[in-house]
């Protein structure tokens, strides 16, 4: 019940009751790692699928959402809207409370472990597993556009550095900070299975700590469901899938 005394608590309070609303696409990587977010906590939410092959993205009314026209957006009850996929889960994480913390970390030293690890994704392992899919799959199939055969070969380099640093980590423990799966692993898995399913699996199971490691986090049973939500299972026949920017997904 509201409170006349302390409005602002009670309507935090409401918010956090109530379900979320995503708006997205289910192939789209960013939206997938909020629908992960959500699965893994076991919290009710609304998926509202955005049709980005009609620019449905574009509309002045989903700019209202988002000014940037990008997935996936969250709406949380009556009038908090946020954007960016990496805003959205932790916003998602640090609601649900000590849930929350299990992914998100339970220590301020295990949080900063998981947000290194996370800006690792985005700015290392996950560049590399984005610029693969676009010279394998979407330069060639959606593009219409040769593959940058150079180009390939220098994102395909340093994924395998990058890729033989994980495999050093991983060789003395489970998961990127230590014995359990939080969303320093989580945050991985959209673009893991971008390179996977473009045919560069090799790249990872020619690993062994790294293929366990994938092995884990892609089997669990939210992430699993969330993926077979996707109408992409792989990118190795002809599609019209837009790409992430000309779709508008978020990073």
């Amino acid at each position: 019940m509201a409170s006349v005394e302390n409005p602002r608590i009670d309507a935090e309070e409401s918010t956090e009751a109530a379900a979320f609303k995503v708006y997205g696409e289910y192939y789209s990587p960013p939206t997938q790692r909020v629908l992960m977010v959500l699965e893994e906590l076991g919290l009710d939410y609304v998926m509202e699928p955005v049709d980005l092959m009609k620019g449905a993205h574009k509309t002045p009314e989903f700019g209202e959402k988002n000014p940037f026209h990008m997935v996936p957006v969250l709406e949380h009850g009556q009038d908090f809207v946020l954007f960016e996929s990496g805003a959205i889960a932790r916003y998602i994480l640090t609601v649900a409370g000590e849930r929350g913390k299990t992914l998100l970390g339970m220590t301020t030293k295990e949080a900063a472990k998981i947000d290194q690890w996370v800006n690792v994704e985005a700015y290392s392992y996950g560049l590399s597993c984005a610029g693969i899919f676009k010279e394998v799959f979407l330069n060639p199939k959606y593009y219409h556009k040769p593959t940058d055969s150079v180009r390939l070969e220098e994102h395909k380099r340093k994924f395998e550095q990058t890729l033989d640093v994980y495999e050093k980590i991983l060789s003395k423990q489970e998961y990127l900070v230590g014995d359990r799966f939080t969303y320093a692993d989580l945050t991985h898995i959209p673009v893991t299975f971008l390179a996977v399913g473009c045919a560069h699996a090799p790249m990872i199971m020619g690993r062994p700590h790294v293929a366990a490691w994938w092995k884990r986090i892609s089997e669990r049973e939210s992430i699993k469901k969330v993926m077979a939500m996707s109408p992409f299972q792989s990118f190795e026949t002809e599609s019209d899938e837009p790409s992430q920017q000309e779709s508008g997904a978020d990073s």
